[in-house]
C-alpha cells in the first residue's frame, strides 16, 4: 500500500517538472528564437545536474549509496541519466 502511494507521488512529481520544464521553455521561446531558448534550458538543467553531481561524490560519508556510479563525462546534454550505474550481482552458492 505504501510503495504504491509512494510510486504514484513520484510519477507526479516527475510529471510536474516536465510541465514546468514545458512551460519555461515556451516562455523562453517567445523571447528567444526557439533553438536559443532550447540550447539554454538544456544548458542550466545540465548546469543543475553537475550542482547534485558534485554534491553526490565529494567525498567520505556521502553518496553511499553511490559508490558504485560515476559521474558522465561533462559534454553535450542529451539523452540518458546523468549517473551510471553498475549493480552488485551475488552468484549463487
Amino acid at each position: 500500500m505504501i510503495e504504491a502511494r509512494l510510486g504514484q507521488e513520484l510519477e507526479e512529481v516527475f510529471a510536474n517538472r516536465a510541465h514546468l520544464y514545458r512551460l519555461l521553455l515556451e516562455e523562453l521561446e517567445t523571447e528567444l528564437r526557439a533553438e536559443r531558448a532550447e540550447r539554454l534550458l538544456a544548458r542550466v538543467i545540465a548546469r543543475r545536474g553537475r550542482e547534485v553531481g558534485a554534491r553526490l561524490f565529494e567525498g567520505p560519508g556521502s553518496g553511499r549509496s553511490l559508490r558504485r556510479c560515476r559521474p558522465v563525462p561533462d559534454g553535450e546534454p542529451g539523452p540518458g541519466p546523468p549517473l551510471t550505474a553498475r549493480p552488485r550481482t551475488r552468484r549463487p552458492g
